[in-house]
C-alpha cells in the first residue's frame, strides 16, 4: 500500500513535468557549475549569521558594563567613602565638640549624601556669633568645618541689660554688662531684639545712624576710640572719645556723618587742644573745642583744616584764637565804661535830690550843674573806652 500511495503522489508530478518537457526543452546546467552557486550561497549565510552574532555578543557585553559601572557609582560611595573623621578649624569662641555634635553627622555616614549647606545654615542659626562656615569633604573619609566668628562693635544698653552687635546689625548675645572692645549705646530701645536676627534699618534707624557711624569711624581708624554713644535725644547726639573728650554731634544724618567724622579727625590733630574738654561738631563748616562745656570761649576749626587733615598737616588756629581774644577784651571795656558812667549818674542824682530839700531854686540850678557834670563824666569815660578799643585794635 505504501508504495502504491507514492506512486499515486508521484504520478502527477511526472506527467505535469511531461508536459513541461513537451513544451520547452530542458535546461541543461553543468553540474560543476550548480555546485558553486550552492556553495556561495551557503557561505554568505554562514557569514551574515557570524556578523549577527558578533553583535549580539558587543551589545550584551556593553550592557553588561554598563550595569557594572552603574553598580559602581551606585555602591563604592556607599562602601569606600565613609565619615570617619570630621576636623574644626578657624578662630571661633565655641568648643569644636559642639559644632560637631550640632552638625549631626556621624561617623559611617556617607560623604557624597551630606547636604554640606543646610548643615552650614543650621550651625549659623544655632551659633549667632558664626559669621561663615564652610564643608570640605577630603577623600576618602575626612570631613573639615572652616568657621569665622563675627567681631563685636556696639552693646546696646536698657535697664541694666545689654545687647551685642555687630556692623551688620545681627544681635549676637544679651548679656549682664557691656561686652569689651565696644561702644556703650544709650537712648535706644531694645524691644523686639532678639539673639541672632538682624535689625531692621527701616523700623530701627538710630541703630541704623549709630552702626554707619562707627562704620566710617572704623574706616578712619578711630572706632577704638569711641567708648560711649548717647542718642536718646536725636538732634544732639553725644560720643565719649578715650573718655577723654565729649563730642557733639548733634543731628546723624546719612548725608553728614562722614563730615563730621573729618572733622574729629581734624581737629584731634590741633596742638592746643587741651587734654580733656568739649568739642563741638554740630555746625558743619567749622568745629569748636572748649576746656568744659560750660565754657564760652571757644577755639574754631573752619573747613580748611579738612584738606590738612587728608594730608597729615597740622591746624594752625592761632589767628582764630588772637581774634576771640580781642573781642572779648573789647567787650570788657565797653561793660566797664558802661558801668562807671551808670555810678557817676546815681551819684548826680542822690546830690541833686539832697539839695532840692534845702532849697527849691538852689536845687534847680545844682540839678541843671550836677547834670551837666554827669553828661561831662558820662563823656569822658565814653572817650576813655573808645580809647581803649582802639589801642587794643592797634595792639
Amino acid at each position: 500500500m505504501r508504495d502504491s500511495r507514492r506512486n499515486s503522489r508521484n504520478t502527477p508530478r511526472r506527467s505535469s513535468r511531461t508536459t513541461t518537457s513537451s513544451n520547452q526543452p530542458p535546461r541543461r546546467v553543468p553540474q560543476s557549475q550548480s555546485g558553486m552557486q550552492r556553495t556561495g550561497a551557503r557561505s554568505r549565510r554562514a557569514i551574515r549569521e557570524r556578523q549577527r552574532k558578533k553583535q549580539r555578543r558587543r551589545l550584551l557585553s556593553r550592557i553588561c558594563i554598563a550595569v557594572l559601572v552603574l553598580l559602581a557609582v551606585i555602591f563604592a560611595p556607599t562602601i569606600f567613602f565613609q565619615v570617619s573623621t570630621i576636623d574644626v578649624s578657624g578662630d571661633t569662641r565655641y568648643k569644636s565638640e559642639e559644632l560637631i555634635k550640632s552638625t549631626g553627622v556621624k561617623e559611617g555616614d556617607n560623604m557624597f549624601f551630606l547636604d554640606t549647606k543646610q548643615i552650614a545654615e543650621d550651625l549659623k542659626k544655632e551659633y549667632p556669633y558664626l559669621d561663615t562656615v564652610k564643608l570640605h569633604r577630603k577623600m576618602p573619609s575626612t570631613l573639615q568645618i572652616e568657621v569665622t566668628d563675627r567681631t563685636e562693635a556696639l552693646s546696646l544698653e536698657q535697664n541694666g541689660k545689654y545687647f551685642v552687635l555687630d556692623l551688620t546689625g545681627k544681635v549676637l548675645e544679651e548679656k549682664k554688662s557691656a561686652a569689651k572692645n565696644t561702644a556703650t549705646v544709650t537712648g535706644i530701645s531694645t524691644k523686639g531684639l532678639e539673639v541672632g536676627n538682624t535689625i531692621d534699618e527701616n523700623k530701627q534707624d538710630k541703630i541704623a545712624s549709630v552702626i554707619k557711624l562707627l562704620e566710617l569711624a572704623d574706616a578712619y581708624d578711630m572706632k577704638a576710640h569711641i567708648k560711649t554713644i548717647d542718642v536718646e535725644k536725636a538732634y544732639d547726639v553725644r560720643i565719649t572719645y578715650d573718655k577723654q573728650y565729649t563730642i557733639l554731634l548733634g543731628a546723624l544724618e546719612e548725608s553728614n556723618i562722614e563730615h563730621k567724622i573729618q572733622f574729629l579727625k581734624a581737629i584731634l590733630k590741633e596742638p592746643s587742644l587741651p587734654d580733656t574738654g568739649v568739642i563741638d561738631l554740630t555746625d558743619e563748616k567749622e568745629a569748636r573745642y572748649r576746656p568744659t562745656e560750660d565754657t564760652t570761649e571757644d577755639v574754631v576749626v573752619d573747613e580748611k583744616a579738612l584738606e590738612e587733615a587728608a594730608g597729615d598737616t597740622k591746624t594752625d588756629s592761632t589767628d582764630s584764637t588772637d581774634s576771640s581774644d580781642e573781642k572779648q577784651g573789647t567787650t570788657s571795656d565797653s561793660s566797664d565804661s558802661t558801668t562807671s558812667s551808670d555810678s557817676s549818674e546815681q551819684n548826680a542824682e542822690t546830690s541833686s535830690s539832697s539839695t532840692e530839700n534845702a532849697d527849691s531854686n538852689a536845687s534847680d540850678s545844682s540839678g541843671k550843674t550836677s547834670s551837666d557834670k554827669t553828661s561831662s563824666d558820662s563823656g569822658t569815660d565814653t572817650e576813655s573806652s573808645s580809647n581803649s578799643s582802639s589801642d587794643a585794635a592797634i595792639d
